[in-house]
């Protein structure tokens, strides 16, 4: 997968310390009079503004925004997956203002694509041997526009074969088009999941703290193993992984790492064939949830958010799933492709009456425009499996499996003076 982003400066630039301070107040108080107890006492804030300068370790990712920056042993066997051609290439970020630098890449390009092809080979061959035979052999000179000497040769005009070309350039633009479509729609879907395992993180650090009840940890440490365990699983019974084996890999790491004890193991051994497992723990996490508020340990509405979030999570899945059991219908697919395909062989033969030799680099741009955009379509249609265009959602698994890690114990500290100062006004 290949992402642009825009490179706005090489390095950082301090604020002055003066900026600082005018641009605190500014956001703070807008206007010259600030609320009760949202004083600023401007001595400390200038004593203490230095520490500004050192930026928080969260931002010192070197511009990497798809996986922790730092390996552990998430990334490390993502890493031998990767190498075992199971799943896709990391993303490529690149500068799009570096036009000339792209040009001559080779990794995750259409060129890479149609030079893989053996049909682009077939059709290249034949105009090139047809131009020798043509030329070379027979002696026969070039044709110029509008008067062709074809020398008995078969031969058809070129306003009728236009013709037939903008019409199959219509159909693949618009082909292409919607596979774009299809492929962002599935990468918005993986990215809604993100959003989904941050809520679960955000409320069991605030809903679920150490505090609020013996053994609340065991709970807030439980629904967090069940919403990694999700993920590892939920995108692992995508059809192209199950074909591959990332399957097994998944069911693998998640009792590695310790995701599911034992229990929960016996239970998803027993969820049906054909079922997903995925299913099993949302059902669980929700009736667990519902026992703790039966106990009188948490408030219906905890549990309900977090069950929403596990539902939304699982229907993501769902939703990914009917993508992909059903592709792009062969009838449209086979439709193109004999078109563009005879399109392109009657291409490879009359441009071997044009432009002498020349013609032979004519026909080669035509065969890697047409050829190239509908292997394009093709890939993005499927954005699931070890193609380099494909989404690497492993890596997106990995950072969220580190960020659960990272955050999931963490107390909630900011704001924790205010809320002492205020702690017998909050408590009322």
């Amino acid at each position: 997968m290949v992402v642009a982003r825009q490179v706005v400066a090489e390095s950082r630039t301090e604020i002055p310390r003066e900026g600082c301070i005018t641009a605190a107040v500014w956001l703070i108080a807008p206007d010259s009079a600030m609320a009760p107890g949202m004083e600023i006492d401007a001595a400390k804030f200038d004593a203490e503004i230095g520490s500004l300068q050192q930026l928080p370790a969260a931002m010192n990712n070197n511009g990497n925004l798809f996986r922790p920056l730092s390996s552990n042993v998430y990334v490390e066997e993502v890493e031998k997956l990767r190498s075992a051609g199971k799943i896709a290439p990391m993303t490529i970020l690149y500068d799009p203002n570096k036009t000339l630098l792209h040009l001559f890449a080779w990794s995750s390009t259409v060129t890479k694509i149609v030079f893989s092809s053996p049909f682009f080979w077939l059709l290249m061959t034949m105009n090139v041997v047809l131009s020798i035979v043509y030329y070379t052999a027979l002696g026969n000179s070039e044709s110029v526009d509008f008067f062709v000497d074809a020398h008995g040769w078969p031969w058809m005009s070129s306003f009728i074969y236009g013709f037939f070309g903008g019409l199959v350039t219509f159909m693949v633009v618009i082909h292409a088009g919607d596979c774009y479509a299809r492929f962002f729609q599935q990468y918005n879907t993986v990215r809604a999941i993100e959003i989904n395992i941050n809520t679960v993180i955000n409320i069991l650090r605030t809903h679920l703290p150490n505090d609020v009840f013996d053994g609340a940890n065991e709970l807030r440490a439980t629904v967090a193993r069940w919403v990694v365990a999700q993920v590892y699983l939920g995108f692992g019974w995508l059809p192209s992984y199950r074909e591959n084996g990332v399957d097994e890999w998944a069911w693998a790491k998640v009792n590695e790492y310790g995701l599911i004890s034992a229990s929960d193991r016996e239970a998803l051994m027993k969820v049906p064939v054909g079922e997903y497992p995925i299913t099993e723990i949302t059902t669980s996490c929700s009736q667990l949830l519902w026992e703790y508020v039966k106990a009188g340990k948490i408030g219906d509405n905890v549990a309900a958010e977090l069950g929403g979030q596990m539902r939304d999570i699982q229907n993501n899945f769902f939703a990914l799933y009917a993508t992909t059991e059903q592709p792009v219908p062969f009838a449209m697919y086979h439709y193109i492709s004999l078109v563009n395909n005879l399109w392109l062989l009657l291409l490879a033969y009359q441009w071997i009456f044009y432009s002498y030799y020349w013609g032979i680099f004519a026909c080669f741009l035509n065969v890697y425009a047409f050829l190239g955009l509908r292997e394009l379509a093709n890939n993005l249609a499927e954005p699931f499996g070890s193609d380099e265009s494909d989404i690497p959602v492993f890596d997106f698994v990995v950072k969220w499996h580190t960020r659960v890690d990272n955050f999931i114990h963490l107390p909630v500290k900011f704001g924790e003076p205010l809320i002492s100062r205020h702690e017998s006004g909050v408590s009322q």
